[in-house]
C-alpha cells in the first residue's frame, strides 16, 4: 500500500509539473505570435489578456485591430480556452490544446445565428506538441437555409480543414488539407443556380521560410 501510494504521488506530482511547464509557456506563445504577425502585417495589432490561469487550464482573450495608429478600431476578438498537457483528453498527448471562440458584433452574430442556430458556425481547435509543432483543425457544420435579402436557397455542406505548423508562434506553415463538400445557391423561383460540388486543396512543405504555397488543388 505504501509503495502504491508513493508511486501514485510521484505520477501525480510529475503530471502537475509537466502541466505547470506548459502553463509557463502560455504568455510567451501569445507574445511571440503577436510579434511575428506585426512583422509580416504591420497594420495588424494583436493584444492578449489572460483571464484565468490554473495548473491544468487557462483562458486568454485576444483582440485583433487593423490600422497603424493607436486609435485603430477593434475588428474582432476571440477567447482561447487552453488545456495544459501532457494528457489532452480525446486530443491525445501534447503541451496544450486550445479551443478558440470568436466574438463578433451583435448584428453579425444575429445573422449567423439565423443560419446555424445553436450550432457553432466555425469550430477551431489547436493542438501544440512539446516540440513546438502544431495542428489546427477547423470545421463548420452542414446547413440549408434561405438568404434573407435575395430569398435564394443555400445548401452549405460544411467544411473541414487542417493546418500544420512547425512553429505556431512564428507562423511557419508546413501543411494544409482543405475540403468543402458542396455549396449550392438556388435563386428564388428557380431562376438560376450556382453550385460548387466539391473543393479540395492540399499543401506540404519542408521550407518553413517561404510563403504558403499550394501543392495541389481540385475543384
Amino acid at each position: 500500500i505504501i509503495i502504491g501510494a508513493s508511486i501514485a504521488a510521484i505520477v501525480v506530482s510529475s503530471y502537475a509539473g509537466v502541466a505547470l511547464y506548459a502553463r509557463s509557456k502560455v504568455t510567451s506563445l501569445y507574445t511571440e505570435a503577436a510579434s511575428a504577425i506585426a512583422q509580416k502585417y504591420p497594420e495588424a495589432q494583436i493584444s492578449h489578456k489572460i483571464l484565468e490561469q490554473g495548473i491544468f487550464s487557462s483562458k486568454v482573450e485576444v483582440s485583433v485591430r487593423f490600422g497603424c495608429d493607436t486609435n485603430a478600431k477593434e475588428a474582432f476578438k476571440y477567447t482561447d480556452t487552453i488545456t495544459h498537457g501532457p494528457l489532452l483528453g480525446s486530443h491525445g498527448f501534447g503541451a496544450m490544446y486550445i479551443s478558440s471562440d470568436i466574438t463578433l458584433d451583435a448584428a453579425t452574430q444575429a445573422k449567423i445565428s439565423k443560419i446555424f442556430g445553436n450550432d457553432k458556425a466555425l469550430t477551431i481547435g489547436t493542438k501544440i506538441g512539446f516540440g513546438g509543432d502544431a495542428t489546427i483543425k477547423l470545421s463548420s457544420p452542414a446547413k440549408t437555409f434561405t438568404d434573407e435579402e435575395s430569398k435564394s436557397q443555400v445548401k452549405w455542406a460544411g467544411l473541414e480543414a487542417e493546418l500544420n505548423a512547425s512553429n505556431p508562434s512564428k507562423i511557419q506553415i508546413t501543411g494544409l488539407d482543405f475540403i468543402m463538400p458542396e455549396l449550392t445557391v438556388t435563386e428564388a423561383d428557380n431562376k438560376g443556380r450556382f453550385s460548387i460540388k466539391e473543393a479540395k486543396a492540399t499543401m506540404k512543405s519542408t521550407d518553413t521560410t517561404s510563403a504558403l504555397g499550394l501543392g495541389s488543388g481540385e475543384l
